[in-house]
């Protein structure tokens, strides 16, 4: 709703505290990486990830997320290392 209100920075940040709270809810791992991306951000979404698995290091699903954004040529070392 916050989204849709235009309230993208809210509405980011919400979503990334939902995260820290839950982090196995994929749907709100591909909202983050959508919305992320249509501001001009695409860190944004990385960054929240890597957060977690520094606060998180034993929790699966966030090293699974991390792997899973890596998607980029230049991002291999640190996706095969997740």
């Amino acid at each position: 709703i916050l989204w849709q209100l235009d309230e993208r920075e809210l509405a980011l940040e919400r979503i990334r505290q939902l995260l820290q709270m839950e982090p196995g809810l994929e749907s709100a791992w591909d909202l983050l990486q959508q919305w992320s991306r249509e501001i001009g951000k695409p860190e944004l979404a990385l960054d929240a990830v890597r957060e977690l698995t520094q606060r998180r290091g034993g929790e699966v699903r966030s090293w699974l997320f991390l792997n899973r954004l890596l998607d980029q040529p230049d991002q291999l070392v640190e996706s095969l290392a997740a």
